[in-house]
């Protein structure tokens, strides 16, 4: 969460305030391993299912906490 990056419990989509997710070449099938204190429950490691926005992706399965 070091660039304000959240997630909504119960569903896929993971924001990042600064993830430029298109210009770095993130795509469907990539992995996306969470590491974070605030949220253990979320700490897994993911398939990204799509880039819906710059900033904005959907995972393989819903966020437990957010």
């Amino acid at each position: 969460k070091a660039d304000g990056a959240t997630s909504v419990p119960a569903t896929r989509t993971l924001t990042s305030a600064t993830g430029e997710f298109v210009l770095m070449g993130v795509k469907a099938g990539d992995l996306l391993l969470i590491e974070d204190a605030d949220t253990p429950a979320d700490n897994q490691l993911y398939t990204i299912s799509s880039v819906t926005h710059a900033t904005t992706l959907v995972v393989d399965r819903n966020f437990t906490t957010g």
